[in-house]
């Protein structure tokens, strides 16, 4: 069992490389210094974040609904038993699963193509130490997330709320209870690492409260 068990500890320093806190603009975002996968890769560990900045039509709305350059999410996973660093996420389609983090720089969504818009990776200072339980509790309850539908009804009622909210209207509190998005899994994933990410006072959490919280630092933005 113990060869299935996350990967917490590193043989590289787990302090963040670049320091700092998550740029919370996209003129912060612009500014950062890019680094090569290849120099970082094996200080990565379980529990850090990858967050991204998409540049599509449904990242450019999360964006601009939540006033943050983070239109995404997801919690890096590494299985001891395979030299690989995963990704933990959801996606519309097919909602919540793993995948490679090497693919969002070259082959992602297996279209030969690198993701579309800007990549930063992130650590929260409360993963430093994580039992050996904690560890086991995350991985049965990945393992029991895996294929979780994502929930667009959530996505769009909190851009709407985010929108409303902008001009001084308040909107009823959300009642979707099916489904799941990209920074909720992420909460949860945490909660069960033993960290509690506070959620915004209107009842939820996005990917740029998750960037805006106190214990959250820069990794690297990544080329």
């Amino acid at each position: 069992m113990s060869d299935l068990l996350p990967c917490f500890d590193t043989q590289e320093s787990a302090k963040p490389i670049a320091g700092g806190k998550m740029p919370q603009d996209r003129f912060g975002l612009r500014s950062l210094a890019a680094t090569d996968y290849a120099d970082i890769r094996a200080s990565l560990r379980t529990g850090d974040l990858l967050f991204c900045s998409g540049q599509n039509i449904f990242a450019n709305a999360i964006k601009l609904a939540t006033g943050s350059p983070w239109s995404h999410v997801g919690i890096l996973f590494r299985p001891v038993a395979v030299d690989r660093v995963l990704v933990l996420e959801a996606q519309m389609s097919p909602g919540v699963r793993p995948i490679c983090l090497s693919s969002f720089l070259d082959n992602y969504q297996h279209s030969g193509r690198p993701y579309r818009g800007q990549l930063v990776l992130a650590r929260h200072a409360g993963i430093d130490h994580v039992s050996e339980e904690r560890q086991r509790e995350f991985f049965s309850w990945l393992v029991d997330e895996l294929g979780r539908p994502y929930s667009v009804a959530r996505t769009a009622r909190i851009a709407a709320r985010q929108s409303l909210n902008l001009i001084g209207l308040r909107f009823p509190r959300m009642r979707v209870r099916q489904g799941i998005i990209c920074s909720e899994i992420v909460a949860n994933a945490y909660r069960r690492l033993g960290v509690r990410l506070p959620y915004n006072p209107r009842g939820f959490i996005t990917p740029g409260d998750i960037a805006g919280d106190e214990a959250i630092n820069l990794i690297a933005k990544l080329k």
